[in-house]
Protein backbone atom coordinates (compact mmCIF):
# COMPACT_ATOMS: atom_id res chain seq x y z
CA UNK A 1 0.00 0.00 0.00
CA UNK A 2 3.21 2.27 0.85
CA UNK A 3 4.67 1.70 -2.18
CA UNK A 4 1.50 2.56 -4.55
CA UNK A 5 1.03 5.48 -2.76
CA UNK A 6 3.99 6.69 -3.06
CA UNK A 7 4.09 6.12 -7.20
CA UNK A 8 1.09 8.03 -6.65
CA UNK A 9 3.25 11.18 -5.83
CA UNK A 10 4.49 10.83 -9.32
CA UNK A 11 1.02 11.04 -11.44
CA UNK A 12 -0.21 14.01 -9.08
CA UNK A 13 2.55 15.60 -8.10
CA UNK A 14 3.13 19.10 -9.96
CA UNK A 15 6.79 20.49 -12.44
CA UNK A 16 7.27 22.57 -9.45
CA UNK A 17 7.57 19.62 -6.87
CA UNK A 18 9.32 16.62 -9.38
CA UNK A 19 12.11 19.53 -10.18
CA UNK A 20 12.78 20.55 -6.07
CA UNK A 21 12.96 16.80 -5.54
CA UNK A 22 15.17 16.49 -8.13
CA UNK A 23 17.72 19.35 -6.96
CA UNK A 24 16.66 18.17 -2.98
CA UNK A 25 18.34 14.80 -4.04
CA UNK A 26 21.43 16.64 -6.51
CA UNK A 27 22.40 18.29 -3.10
CA UNK A 28 22.08 15.31 -1.49
CA UNK A 29 24.66 13.79 -3.49
CA UNK A 30 26.86 16.92 -3.83
CA UNK A 31 27.40 16.65 -0.18
CA UNK A 32 27.60 12.58 0.71
CA UNK A 33 29.97 11.95 -2.62
CA UNK A 34 32.66 14.48 -1.59
CA UNK A 35 31.86 13.08 1.93
CA UNK A 36 33.38 9.74 1.15
CA UNK A 37 36.02 10.86 -1.16
CA UNK A 38 37.20 12.97 2.27
CA UNK A 39 36.66 9.48 4.85
CA UNK A 40 38.57 7.82 2.10
CA UNK A 41 41.39 10.22 1.87
CA UNK A 42 41.97 10.46 5.85
CA UNK A 43 42.04 6.77 5.64
CA UNK A 44 44.89 6.77 2.94
CA UNK A 45 46.58 9.39 4.68
CA UNK A 46 46.44 7.55 8.16
CA UNK A 47 46.95 4.15 6.12
CA UNK A 48 50.59 5.91 4.88
CA UNK A 49 51.66 7.04 8.46
CA UNK A 50 51.35 3.79 10.10
CA UNK A 51 52.89 1.99 7.14
CA UNK A 52 55.60 4.87 7.22
CA UNK A 53 56.21 3.71 10.99
CA UNK A 54 56.34 0.47 9.95
CA UNK A 55 59.30 0.74 7.77
CA UNK A 56 61.22 2.97 10.38
CA UNK A 57 60.79 0.12 12.89
CA UNK A 58 61.87 -2.28 9.60
CA UNK A 59 64.78 0.11 9.25
CA UNK A 60 65.84 0.30 12.59
CA UNK A 61 67.23 -3.01 13.12
CA UNK A 62 64.45 -4.75 14.91
CA UNK A 63 62.86 -7.37 12.40
CA UNK A 64 62.14 -10.04 13.69
CA UNK A 65 60.68 -11.37 10.03
CA UNK A 66 63.96 -11.55 8.64
CA UNK A 67 65.33 -14.14 11.18
CA UNK A 68 62.17 -17.08 9.92
CA UNK A 69 63.56 -19.65 8.13
CA UNK A 70 62.25 -19.80 3.77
Amino acid sequence: MFVVRELSFFATATVYQLVTMLIFIIVCYAIVVPGFYFLAWILDVAMARIYQRGNAVAQSGSEPHRNVIR
